[in-house]
């Protein structure tokens, strides 16, 4: 399931990790969805998280995940034009698919 559209505030979790390492402290996405990830399977790694408006939970809206020799990569975000023409958003899609390529 997902929360309406809205412009959502994105909290950096692991800044180091090279997906995120030019993504900005003080991101907002363009009105897009957050799908409410309630759990996370053993090999994920949050990158990011964002605030629902809807029930104030703190879900992970980035991450990259282990299943077996494959690196996965992935983003709730994407549900918009809007986002889609982000400069950061794309960029941060070049570097995921980049880390997942291991390039």
């Amino acid at each position: 399931k997902h929360d309406h559209q809205s412009l959502y505030p994105v909290k950096k979790v692991e800044g180091k990790h090279p997906i995120m390492k030019k993504f900005p402290d003080n991101w907002i996405s363009p009105k897009d969805e957050l799908y409410i990830i309630e759990k996370t399977g053993p090999n994920t790694k949050v990158l990011a998280t964002s605030v629902s408006e809807v029930d104030g939970k703190t879900y992970p809206v980035i991450w990259t995940n282990q299943y077996g020799k494959a690196r996965v990569f992935g983003t709730t975000f994407g549900h918009s034009d809007d986002t889609f023409k982000d400069p950061v958003f794309t960029d941060l899609l070049v570097r995921g698919i980049l880390w997942a390529a291991k390039k």
